[in-house]
């Protein structure tokens, strides 16, 4: 289950991505509160694709959380099967914990309160950071609500996670930084792959599978333990046939996507 993040300054070829099979994607909608200016043609060319799509933006420290969120929800229009927002705080590094934790939940407040007045529901944000930004070394922030995407390309199989996440509990995992030759990508990319939650799975990663099916009406059997058992998966594959997708009863990308979606 791979994937790529991308700036959208550079050109994209999306059906080549799609049939080097990276199924899903992340493309960059702004850096603070300016706008990176392919954004709208390459979000568009992403669905049109096939791609499994999400946008993220690039928090800075020296400009108001509000505005920069507010620029977010004016360059990205989400559709029901997009990937949630992701808000990446690689650039908050030297910032005091704080300051980060205060200006990340203000980001949050904005995005997911517009997002559920335009469609109902309010995907919950992704946060990529990794082991070195000082914030997510401190416990407790209210970072472990959001899924993690961590950035560790010294690791493949076992990512350091952020202590306040806690090991192995990661969605997703940026494991190579700057890479050309990408099929269908005219300059870098990053190199991501998705953590799927499987049958005997435990941990926060499955709580939050469950809290999604309950938001879904997908509830009933769903126990109220950290651990994904058989009723769980028999629920995952019953929201999986309501939305025509492959009944594994595996949260993989589409069905991660999906859920966000009640």
């Amino acid at each position: 289950m791979y994937g790529i993040d991308v700036v959208s300054t550079a050109p994209i070829d999306w059906p080549r991505v799609r049939e080097s099979g990276r199924t899903f994607a992340y493309l960059r909608s702004a850096y603070g509160r300016t706008v990176d200016p392919g954004f709208a043609t390459s979000w568009r060319a992403m669905r049109d694709a096939g791609i499994i799509r999400g946008a993220w933006q690039v928090l800075r420290h020296d400009e108001d959380p509000v505005e920069q969120a507010v620029q977010f929800l004016k360059v990205v229009q989400l559709q029901r099967g997009d990937l949630p927002p992701m808000l990446d705080l690689e650039r908050m590094a030297t910032t005091s914990a704080a300051q980060v934790v205060a200006m990340v939940k203000t980001w949050a407040s904005v995005v997911e309160s517009e997002l559920d007045a335009r469609h109902g529901c309010a995907p919950r944000a992704i946060i990529r950071t990794s082991t070195r930004a000082c914030p997510v070394r401190c416990e407790p922030n209210g970072f472990e609500r959001h899924a993690l995407w961590v950035i560790d390309p010294t690791r493949f199989d076992q990512p350091e996670v952020p202590r306040c996440w806690g090991s192995g509990e990661w969605t997703m995992h940026q494991y190579a930084i700057g890479k050309q030759g990408i099929p269908g990508v005219g300059g870098t990319a990053q190199l991501d792959r998705f953590h799927p939650v499987a049958l005997g799975d435990r941990g926060r990663r499955v709580e939050q599978v469950k809290e999604l099916l309950r938001e879904a009406n997908f509830g009933f059997g769903v126990t109220e333990t950290s651990e994904l058992d058989e009723y769980t998966s028999k629920a995952i594959t019953s929201f999986q046939a309501a939305r025509g997708l492959v009944q594994d009863g595996i949260v993989g990308p589409k069905t991660f996507a999906e859920l966000h979606w009640p």
